[in-house]
């Protein structure tokens, strides 16, 4: 009973000095990105990380620009470390945006009442398996998707139970960005769930070029309260929000 008791205190001690330290738990997650040259212009590869919490979501692309979701406050940060600037976009503007992804899995609106339409089936799971990146995956794809649409083709998920990340984590990574909206979005994330594992690989066909993001590792990691806000000193910028 002693030793159960003096666990439980130094679990609170441990708590407490993070708290008043002003240290922030999180998850971070390592992506590589591969996209091939389109539009005359060259190809990149983007070695991005994501640090994730209930209410807060960070992503450096490798290449000098941040993007910080604050679901407490409302609002993203586009950051620049090129130039020292930032820029502040509302809730219903970094929402619209990241809407736009998600007719890519085959969600549309009812062009009457702007309602959210998502499809049923969402997805399916095609049969074929594979490893990618170690992983032992399945394939799914939309299950319902405009055949005429001539910029986005298809969408091909390769996913896995064993990458040890639960697949809440890449629904809340969705959820950010979407600005946590539930209502109209609820059976979206719910299909999404029922994948049952974590998207190892995403290869997006557009303009018969394949951009592919891989899953690469995470851990679980300590940060500073601030590393969630715009670094002290950067200047904001109205208008062009910067690279997205």
């Amino acid at each position: 009973m002693n030793n159960l008791k003096n666990k439980f205190f130094i679990m609170l001690l441990i708590t407490g000095q993070s708290i008043l330290s002003g240290q922030i738990s999180c998850t971070l997650i390592k992506e590589k990105t591969l996209t091939p040259p389109v539009f005359g212009m060259s190809g990149k590869l983007e070695l991005s990380k994501t640090w994730i919490t209930d209410k807060m979501l960070r992503r450096d692309d490798g290449k000098g620009n941040t993007k910080i979701v604050r679901i407490d406050k409302g609002v993203m940060w586009v950051i620049n470390h090129n130039d020292s600037t930032y820029t502040e976009l509302q809730r219903e503007e970094f929402q619209g945006l990241a809407i736009l992804g998600l007719m890519m899995f085959g969600v549309t609106f009812d062009t009457t009442t702007v309602e959210v339409i998502v499809p049923k089936p969402l997805l399916k799971k095609t049969g074929r398996k594979r490893v990618v990146n170690g992983y032992n995956c399945e394939e799914y794809v939309p299950a319902s998707l405009d055949k005429n649409n001539n910029f986005i083709k298809n969408i091909t998920m390769w996913v896995s139970k064993d990458t040890g990340l639960d697949q809440s984590i890449y629904i809340n990574i969705l959820k950010k960005m979407l600005g946590d909206v539930n209502n109209e979005y609820g059976d979206f994330y719910a299909q999404l769930q029922s994948m049952g594992g974590y998207p190892v690989r995403v290869e997006t066909k557009m303009l018969g070029k394949a951009i592919t993001q891989d899953f690469t590792g995470y851990e679980k990691v300590t940060v500073k309260n601030t590393f969630f806000d715009p670094p002290k000193g950067y200047k904001k910028k109205e208008g062009f929000f910067g690279p997205m």
